[in-house]
């Protein structure tokens, strides 16, 4: 099971926004569970950097803080830049301006998909 933990966090939004962005398209599913992870039992939790541009997408992803496990964080980014929509930060003017967010993803095998031995039938 994979499952993003927060849609953006920040400790404070700059002063120039006053609504920050909002994940609202793309997630990251079971599907998307590298192969290599998947068999080394990899899981955690990474955190990226992205910026949101005034058109709602992500770019500029670099890892903020790693899983642990480099196939995990490099999914993150792929995921984030190319199948994630955002609603744009709005300026006080209302108009969209461009706004750096982490994004955490808690990547965890479900159990009931976790590679194991075969059962002998």
């Amino acid at each position: 099971m994979i499952g993003l933990i927060a849609l953006l966090m920040g400790a404070a939004w700059p002063a120039h926004i006053s609504v920050p962005a909002k994940l609202i398209a793309g997630t990251i599913t079971s599907d998307d569970y590298p192969p290599g992870a998947l068999s080394r039992n990899a899981s955690g939790v990474t955190m990226v950097r992205l910026t949101i541009t005034t058109q709602g997408r992500a770019i500029g992803c670099s890892v903020h803080r790693s899983s642990g496990d480099a196939e995990l964080d490099a999914k993150t980014c792929f995921v984030a830049t190319y199948r994630m929509r955002f609603s744009p930060a709005l300026g006080h003017d209302g108009k969209p301006v461009p706004m750096a967010a982490i994004l955490p993803v808690r990547w965890e095998i479900d159990p009931a998909v976790a590679p194991g031995p075969s059962n002998p039938e």
